[in-house]
């Protein structure tokens, strides 16, 4: 038995001839050896590069959006957006906006629903570095037209839809003499039209369809204008007329008007609104800690509905149907109360959790959906099945 089977194959080795080596097949086969590496080193190369290329595209792509984008179905909106203003169209439609990161600036991102699907669409941008240090995009707040093709979503600037929100268009500022108007409030009246209100206090409108602005002829003592809100026929402005505030109503878009005193001197835009059929006003007591609730069918004779607690502003009031309003207190510390006036009586209702805020003017009559801000970090949607008594959560976004 052989113990050294190495030893004894090392020693046939060395005992057989050495042959010539074949230095032209060598050479060959160290080329074709190095051809194959660079040709496997090329290839990651070039694979490496088309990675970084596509990720650096798609980096830029979702760094930098432009305003007519094509939508793209997801599931959700962008978990590191801020959702700003969010508008009902009906049980299954729905748009809303985003305040997101778009490279070294904000901007404003519209994200529209069908069915159970939120669509991701345009992002708005500031021009240049127009936007450089501002904290949000351009706008924040959207409102659509009943008919759900028209809308306008408004911030420092105003933007407009023709399409249901699949693309949006900026306005040209209004002006008087060629200088801009300083930041729209906007409202849409169920008649589809558009009311702009700048910060000097003159009142805009749009029609349905239309991109630009045009300014309203209201009394010549108007020298300014805080609220407007309107019911399926009329349109009513809170003005500053003299000395005095004034209701300002008119049936045809203030071609012609009719002049009212408001139900109550220190009347704001915080308690003023409408519903389809109705209007609605908040006027608060200081010295009382009550405040009343009037109602109007045509803007000019008002009836008292009922008295709410009030130890602090009225901060929203949204018309639920003919007879009955929302009515929410914003009392100096949490929980900020809110009352349905109905029926002569204010009875608390409990919105949603924590601090619940309905925005005003979003209640949809139709489906009984309320749009909500609670406690400033989340929007959220309920329902009501028995004319605003009780609600039921839908829908929360942080």
């Amino acid at each position: 038995m052989n113990n050294h089977p190495l030893e004894d194959r090392l020693r046939r080795s060395f005992s057989q001839p050495v042959q010539p080596v074949d230095s032209e097949r060598l050479l060959r086969d160290v080329r074709r050896g190095a051809a194959r590496r660079q040709a496997r080193r090329t290839t990651a190369l070039i694979a490496a590069t088309v990675i970084a290329v596509a990720g650096a595209a798609l980096a830029a792509r979702a760094l930098h959006p432009v305003a007519d984008r094509p939508m793209t179905p997801a599931t959700r909106p962008d978990r590191h957006g801020t959702v700003s203003g969010y508008w009902t169209i009906d049980r299954a439609h729905a748009v809303r906006v985003t305040q997101e990161h778009c490279g070294q600036q904000h901007c404003s991102r519209i994200w529209t629903k069908d069915g159970a699907a939120w669509h991701r669409g345009p992002a708005l941008r500031w021009p240049g570095r127009q936007g450089d240090g501002m904290a949000s995009g351009p706008v924040s707040l959207v409102q659509m037209a009943p008919d759900g093709r028209n809308g306008w979503t408004w911030g420092t600037q105003t933007w407009d839809t023709h399409d249901g929100g699949s693309s949006w268009q900026q306005m040209p500022s209004p002006g008087r003499g060629g200088g801009p108007a300083q930041h729209l409030s906007t409202t849409v009246t169920p008649d589809g039209r558009a009311w702009g209100l700048a910060l000097s206090g003159r009142l805009f409108t749009a029609a349905a369809g239309a991109d630009s602005w045009s300014p309203v002829r209201l009394p010549a003592d108007v020298r300014s204008v805080t609220k407007v809100v309107g019911t399926d026929r009329r349109t009513a402005v809170l003005a500053q007329a003299g000395s005095a505030q004034q209701l300002i109503i008119s049936t045809d878009d203030f071609r012609t008007s009719r002049t009212a005193p408001p139900p109550c001197a220190a009347l704001n835009g915080e308690g003023l609104t409408a519903d389809h059929d109705t209007f609605f006003a908040a006027c608060a007591a200081t010295s009382r800690d009550r405040a009343t609730i009037w109602s109007s069918s045509d803007g000019r004779s008002s009836q008292r509905l009922a008295e709410v607690p009030h130890r602090g502003l009225i901060a929203a009031i949204t018309g639920v149907d003919a007879h009955s309003a929302l009515v929410t207190v914003d009392a100096t510390k949490p929980p900020f109360p809110t009352f349905l006036v109905t029926g002569h009586h204010a009875v608390p209702v409990r919105l949603g959790p924590g601090r619940a805020l309905p925005l005003s003017s979003q209640f949809d009559g139709r489906h009984g959906t309320l749009v909500l801000d609670v406690d400033g970090r989340q929007t959220a949607l309920v329902r009501t099945s028995d004319g605003g008594h009780s609600w039921q959560l839908v829908e929360s976004i942080r």
